[in-house]
């Protein structure tokens, strides 16, 4: 969202006067700036991605060394383990794996979304101007 926006404001500034840009021949320089937004905001959206899957794999190399040692665990006491307990505990763990990356992405996703709250609060709390008489 912090890079998204001057994405979209330096966008809606040349839309609003592209007349002006073309009569200054500024529109190479307008499109070199919106280039160099354009290219911040790929790279933070990129490196974003980037640390997202290297988490993910992260977490599910977690989740499967749980399976690995639930059943490990399981063939060292299968006398005293009853299928059905085992079946269970297998199915628990694998879904350990998904759970985990689910609470990672909802956190990142809030956290992600909250800039937008702190937005709305900081604008409530900036002074208002005093009306021009």
């Amino acid at each position: 969202s912090n890079a998204r926006s001057p994405v979209i404001g330096h966008f809606s500034e040349t839309l609003s006067g592209a007349a002006n840009i073309r009569a200054y021949d500024m529109s190479k320089q307008f499109i070199d700036e919106f280039n160099l937004l354009v290219d911040t905001h790929h790279n933070t959206t990129y490196e974003a991605t980037v640390a997202n899957r290297w988490l993910s794999t992260r977490l599910e190399f977690l989740g499967y060394s749980i399976v690995f040692i639930d059943a490990l665990f399981i063939i060292l006491t299968r006398k005293s383990v009853s299928p059905g307990m085992a079946g269970l505990t297998l199915t628990y763990a694998m879904k350990i794996t998904g759970n985990l990356n689910a609470v990672v992405n909802a956190s990142t996703t809030l956290e992600t979304d909250i800039v937008s709250v702190e937005r709305c609060i900081e604008y409530t709390q900036t002074p208002t101007e005093v009306p021009v008489v």
